[in-house]
This record gives C-alpha cells, structure tokens and sequence, in this order.
C-alpha cells in the first residue's frame, strides 16, 4: 500500500510513485491501473494484467459547480469525441 501518515517517501519531482518505490526498494510489488503498464515496462519493469474477473469496474462521473464560460466550455470539451479519444487512449475503457 502507498500512503499513510507516518515514515512517508517522498517522491522526487518528475517521478513516476510507482516506478520510484521500486526501483529504490520501497516496494516490492504494486497493483495498480493498466494504463501505467507501457510506461512501466518501458523503464524495464516487468508487468502482468491480473485476470478479467478480478478487473474493477470504475464509473466516474461530471458536474459542474458553477455555470462561468470557462467551466462549460470545459464540461463540453470532456464530453467530446477528440476527449474520449485521449481517455481511450491513456487505458480508460468507455464501455
């Protein structure tokens, strides 16, 4: 687990947490979201998927707290296909 109050490491500006811990022995192993795996294995690291059973079906969703033209042009954007297309292809799923 990454996290906590006490004995935190801090990691570097530029650092990817993950591949930081480690490399440096802060960690043994992590589990963590797929869209971080080329990355990873682009350092060297070596990265499994776990099976499509134990996968984690997220729904995040959008609001808007205010009504001013940068947030609804923004609110738009993120609704937009080229704004799907980047999530896609960054590892979200859009089922």
């Amino acid at each position: 687990m990454v996290g906590g109050t006490e004995n935190q490491v801090v990691i570097p500006p530029g650092e990817m947490a993950s591949h930081y811990l480690l490399k440096n022995d802060y960690a043994d192993m992590m589990l963590g979201y797929a869209h971080y795996q080329t990355i990873l294995e682009n350092f060297g690291m070596l990265c499994h998927a776990l099976p499509s059973e134990y996968d984690i079906r997220a729904e995040y969703v959008l609001a808007m707290l205010n009504d001013a033209e940068l947030t609804q042009r923004f609110y738009q954007f993120l609704l937009s296909e080229h704004a799907q297309d980047i999530i896609r292809k960054n590892g979200f799923k859009n089922d």
